[in-house]
């Protein structure tokens, strides 16, 4: 759903009657930055609670900075998979968003900048952004390892706005305390902890398989559980078998873990699924950091970081963490490019970094920010961003190409309803030459 949002001054007014002339007039104005008029649409999936209230900061800032300007909200709800199919359509069309929300790596790269197949550019749908970073003095300012996963051939082509960390378990605090349920720290105390909630009646986890992503992240998070940052790494390199022992193991954990999960999972989205725990239904989900955006929201019922809920690295990857990271793309033939330039620059500022992300559950992804204004829960992922086995995410288009991730995604679903592990092997043993 696309929702307009407009300042009805009389400049927004005129702007709105001349159409298309008062754009192109402020495509190329010269003058301050203040001046500029028409449009600005940001297309993103971000829809559940703790994401719009992250987007409102977004919209907020900018409108502030150019009041003259109306910002579209092109917001798709449906998690990443909806996301891309309807960004994808609209490119095929040369319709392109303003400025479009996409993961850093492969879902960046390889869909917008080098497909697939070509050995250079020459399909690159994404403008170059480096001047910004060269205008406002980025390149210091971000750790390096962002900058590699949004470059290509040294060129950068989006601004990373924040980083999640993928590889995180949320709890309600007082289901483990009235239920005797420590912290797990490894696979067999996160096993132990479940059967003890199942027999107290407490669902143990929350899981919505709605649509197939939450599964995937399960799978990455148990797969690293198993073999460790340089296996995991190597493996979505293609440098591993597809179906070898560790992949077996991590499919036997998951296989396990499902035997704990809500009964109604097939109905729930993420956000839906992470209720159960807010209230109390269930005792905690398996899910990046932007759940504690849903949590600390009016959706999720303004709980309190570390008093009411709380999270712990996925069982086994503690010392490691799953970079997933937002950033703002600049595609070419964008119709408001110059005011689509200021919401990438306004973006990789200091100030919206820390409001975004203070909404959002997530970390800011420049590296020079007061950590002061964040919260325990918050410092604790600076941290260990920071000092951590940084690794690419599948379920979040980092670790590689969507093809492939798409066919796993569909594969762990079955495997939710049939629980055959040696057909799951046999599907990644079949599609792990694409990862070659």
């Amino acid at each position: 759903m696309i929702v307009a949002r407009t300042r009805f001054t009389k400049l927004a007014i005129v702007a709105l009657l001349l159409g298309m002339g008062a754009v192109s007039c402020a495509e190329h104005d010269d003058g301050p930055r203040t001046r500029r008029r028409g449009q600005v649409e940001i297309f993103s999936n971000w829809t559940a609670g703790g994401e719009e209230e992250a987007l409102e900061v977004i919209i907020d800032t900018y409108e502030r900075a150019f009041p003259d300007v109306t910002v579209v909200n092109a917001a798709v709800a449906g998690g990443t998979k909806t996301r891309e199919d309807e960004l994808k359509k609209r490119m095929t069309e040369n319709l392109p968003p303003d400025v479009f929300q996409v993961h850093g790596g492969r879902e960046l790269i390889g869909a917008w900048v080098r497909p697939k197949g070509i050995l250079d550019d020459s399909a690159n749908k994404m403008e170059d952004v480096t001047f910004l970073f060269d205008q406002e003095g980025w390149r210091s300012a971000f750790p390096a390892q962002l900058l590699d996963i949004v470059s290509f051939h040294e060129k950068v082509y989006s601004v990373p706005i924040n980083v999640h960390r993928g590889n995180a378990v949320f709890y309600n605090v007082r289901v483990f305390a009235e239920h005797g349920v420590a912290v797990p720290k490894t696979l067999d105390d996160l096993k132990d902890a479940a059967a003890s909630l199942r027999a107290q009646k407490v669902t143990p986890i929350a899981l919505g398989t709605k649509y197939p992503w939450p599964i995937v992240m399960m799978f990455e998070d148990l797969l690293l559980a198993r073999g460790g940052s340089a296996f995991f790494r190597d493996y979505f390199a293609g440098k591993k078998a597809g179906d070898g022992p560790i992949v077996r193991a991590a499919l036997e954990d998951l296989k396990s873990l499902f035997a704990f999960v809500n009964s109604d999972s097939a109905t729930l989205s993420w956000d839906q699924a992470a209720n159960k725990v807010g209230t109390g239904e269930a005792a905690m989900t398996f899910m990046g950091d932007w759940a504690k955006g849903f949590f600390i929201s009016e959706k999720g019922g303004n709980m309190k970081p570390a008093v009411d809920f709380d999270a712990f690295p996925a069982p086994g990857t503690d010392g490691s963490f799953i970079v997933i990271t937002d950033t703002f793309g600049l595609p070419k033939g964008a119709t408001s490019r110059a005011n689509a330039v200021e919401l990438l620059r306004l973006s990789g500022g200091k100030e919206l970094q820390s409001a975004f992300s203070l909404k959002k559950g997530s970390i800011p992804a420049r590296k020079d920010i007061d950590v002061s204004q964040f919260d325990p829960m918050a410092r604790t992922t600076i941290h260990d961003f920071s000092t951590g086995e940084l690794v690419p995410s599948l379920a979040h288009g980092s670790a590689a190409d969507e093809e492939y991730a798409t066919s796993i995604g569909v594969a762990l679903a079955t495997f939710f309803i049939d629980r055959n592990v040696d057909k799951v092997l046999g599907i990644l043993r079949a599609t792990y030459a694409r990862l070659q």
